[in-house]
């Protein structure tokens, strides 16, 4: 027997374990394994079985974990183009990582917006995002609160509300040029170029498309 095959024969005989912790244990590994393999499905269900056991537990369950698999369930169900079951799951993700005073949440928030944005519920992708800024302190890695500003401005685009698209913009291009990430503050410049040409401020609009070009 070859040792992965080894390895998900222990793994299945957790899984027959009377003590659901090493059983919810035992499922998380096979998604994560499955989820390795592009099995979306499988991975799935093997999270929902997870989530079923433990939520037996009652109040003995811990939040922490009970957020993984949350985050779980929301993986999988991006992956299978179900993107506005993955936000709730990763919203209920969020919430009990908020819980337990986990900085996780700030990721998963991130990930609720781009699953609503898939989703094309745009006002609830941009309310992630926003959330997901006003909730960072200043331990939050610079990077992340960057990519709200960007992702929220995205959302807001959607929306045509040009002039709070522009402030995000600017803000996400000021902390990117902190960063010194060139890239991404060219991708800025388009966008604020575009929404200056929305706005009716030609001038404004070629400055930062040739700034975006110079990149």
């Amino acid at each position: 027997m070859r040792e992965d095959e080894q390895e998900e024969a222990k793994l299945w005989e957790k899984v027959a374990s009377p003590d659901r912790d090493t059983k919810v244990d035992a499922l998380l590994q096979l998604s994560y394994n499955a989820s390795g393999q592009q099995q979306y499905k499988e991975a799935l269900a093997f999270c929902e079985t997870a989530r079923e056991t433990y939520e037996a537990l009652g109040a003995l369950a811990s939040s922490m974990k009970m957020a993984h698999i949350y985050f779980g369930i929301g993986h999988c169900l991006r992956h299978l183009n179900r993107s506005a079951d993955a936000a709730i799951a990763l919203e209920k993700s969020v919430e009990l990582y908020q819980e337990v005073g986990s900085e996780d949440a700030l990721h998963i928030l991130n990930e609720e917006g781009d699953a609503w944005y898939e989703a094309k519920e745009y006002q609830k992708s941009y309310d992630a995002y926003r959330r997901a800024i006003e909730d960072s302190n200043p331990d939050t890695c610079d990077s992340i609160v960057a990519r709200n500003y960007v992702d929220a401005g995205t959302a807001l685009e959607k929306l045509k509300e040009w002039s709070k698209a522009l402030e995000h913009f600017t803000e996400g291009r000021a902390r990117y040029k902190k960063l010194k990430d060139l890239r991404i503050m060219a991708h800025c410049d388009e966008e604020i170029s575009l929404c200056y040409v929305w706005l009716g401020d030609g001038v404004s609009a070629l400055v930062h498309a040739q700034l975006a070009l110079d990149y």
